[in-house]
């Protein structure tokens, strides 16, 4: 990408209603009215050209006297809120797994809706939280199955599921055989 010195206020104007994070660290924009600056990306309300100031550091913008963004956070380069956010579900999910009811309030308190937080899992790790905490609990199942003696019931329901069946299911096809299976290869 060019050096921030060499774009126009034109094609700043654009890379802030477009979005673009392409531009991001080439330089910041600041909204008068509300004193605060943001980066190109952010996806915050589109504001009005006239009330646009350009600052080719975030040191300039700061000693004019904004302040940063609390939604793209410019003051901190590597912040990504999407990724930050697919973290903590991820986090969540390998604290909890076995309990259903722990996930579901851990998620309440994240504030956002189930599809958003589908959809930032999915960008992040290729797959919804819902196939990912069958993955770690058929991981965790298989770690069981291969360390202790307990049945293969104790360790189902040990590890979240709740029956045989989904166990049976769930194990057979992120492992490709059945738990008893799985335990015979092991020993």
């Amino acid at each position: 990408m060019e050096d921030s010195t060499l774009l126009n206020e034109n094609v700043k104007w654009q890379a802030v209603t477009k979005c673009s994070s392409e531009f991001d660290g080439l330089f910041f924009y600041a909204v008068k009215t509300t004193g605060i600056f943001c980066r190109p990306s952010c996806k915050s309300r589109e504001p009005r050209r006239e009330n646009v100031e350009f600052f080719d550091s975030l040191h300039e913008a700061v000693s004019s006297g904004f302040r940063p963004c609390k939604r793209c956070r410019p003051d901190l380069m590597g912040y990504d809120p999407d990724e930050e956010m697919a973290q903590k579900i991820k986090s969540i999910i390998d604290a909890n797994y076995p309990d259903k009811e722990s996930i579901g309030r851990e998620f309440n308190n994240l504030g956002i809706s189930r599809n958003h937080m589908s959809g930032l899992f999915r960008k992040k790790y290729g797959m919804t939280p819902a196939k990912y905490t069958g993955k770690v609990r058929a991981a965790k199942s298989a770690e069981l199955l291969e360390a202790s003696d307990k049945s293969i019931m104790e360790i189902a329901f040990q590890c979240g599921f709740q029956s045989l069946s989904s166990f049976y299911e769930l194990f057979r096809r992120e492992k490709g055989m059945t738990p008893q299976e799985y335990r015979k290869e092991k020993e």
